[in-house]
Parts: C-alpha cells; sequence; structure tokens
C-alpha cells in the first residue's frame, strides 16, 4: 500500500499534546506578531477540531511538522499512537469502488448478451411452430383430397396429437390412398 505524506491522517491528541500546539502558536506570535495590530491580525488560537470521540485531522506532513521535535523515545506522547489513515482507506476504497463498476458493467454486458440470444431463440422457435404449423395443415389438405386407406388422415392427425382437423368443422374422415393400391 501507498501512502503519501499529503494524505489525511486521524489522531487522538493528548492534553499535553494541545498544550504542544498552544504553545507553540504562542511563541510564534511573540517573534512574529510583535505589534498589538499584527497581533489582531493573527486573531486567538483555535485548536485543531476534534469530533465527539477526540480525532483530529491532519496532513501527514503538517502532523509530523507540529509534533516531530517532541516525538522521540520515551517522551511523553502528543497524541495516542493509534493513527487512522483516512488517505489510504479512501484511496483503497475507491479502488474497489472502480473494480466493482468494471465487473457490474461486465455482468451487464452479459446479461444483455444472454438477453439477446433469448430473444432471438424464441424468435426462431415461433418461425419454426409456425413453420410446422402450415407443414400440417398441407399434409392434412393433401391427406384428405387422396382417396381410400387402412389409414385417415383425421385418424393419423389424432394419433400425432395435431389438431388440422379440429378446426374444419365440416371435414370428414377421409381415407389416406397408400401408395396408389
Amino acid at each position: 500500500m501507498k501512502f503519501n505524506i499529503n494524505d489525511t491522517v486521524r489522531v487522538r491528541l493528548t492534553d499535553y499534546g494541545r498544550a504542544v500546539l498552544r504553545d507553540d502558536w504562542q511563541s510564534t506570535t511573540n517573534i512574529y506578531y510583535g505589534s498589538p495590530e499584527q497581533r489582531a491580525i493573527r486573531g486567538e488560537y483555535k485548536p485543531p477540531k476534534e469530533d465527539a470521540h477526540g480525532w483530529s485531522e491532519w496532513q501527514l506532513w503538517a502532523l509530523m511538522g507540529a509534533f516531530g521535535e517532541y516525538t522521540y523515545l520515551g517522551a511523553t506522547t502528543c497524541f495516542e499512537t493509534e493513527i487512522e489513515i483516512v488517505g489510504a482507506e479512501v484511496a483503497k476504497a475507491e479502488a474497489d469502488l472502480a473494480q466493482r463498476t468494471a465487473e457490474l458493467a461486465a455482468l451487464k454486458a452479459c446479461v444483455d448478451r444472454k438477453d439477446s440470444l433469448l430473444d432471438a431463440t424464441i424468435r426462431n422457435l415461433r418461425t419454426v411452430e409456425a413453420e410446422r404449423d402450415e407443414a400440417r395443415r398441407k399434409w392434412c389438405e393433401l391427406a384428405s383430397a387422396f382417396g381410400a386407406s387402412n389409414i385417415t388422415a383425421e385418424g393419423l392427425a389424432k394419433e400425432r396429437g395435431w389438431d388440422c382437423f379440429a378446426t374444419h368443422a365440416n371435414t370428414t374422415d377421409v381415407p389416406v390412398q397408400n401408395g396408389g393400391e
């Protein structure tokens, strides 16, 4: 994981850390803002904003600049040792979102393709069914037109489950001629 010193971190300042910030602000004011007019321009000290749980946000370089000289082995801590790395979490969340968006786009393309294939299959099935029904109708007409045999057009149609005679109320059971015999 990469982390840039311009990225944001969250820390919980200790009372000592708050005092360090206030004292450093006062020292800087005394050195660089000597006249009352200059101090009026600078205004009053404003501590870092903290949420309800005491967390404040900093760019890492600013945190290092504010507390670097006070941070060493055995020193009183200016902030609790647990740090939340906000910048990296945001970057990771954005990368995860981009990956999931790409996966969803690929899935949608797959679904669209399958929908298209399903539509084409349904159209083809309807065409085949229409052609089959037309072929049955023609077969029944031809079978009805031939002479006698031991099998009738209507009987064969009923045996096969074809309803070509059911739609012709006046059609009689006409025998089919068997090979001209």
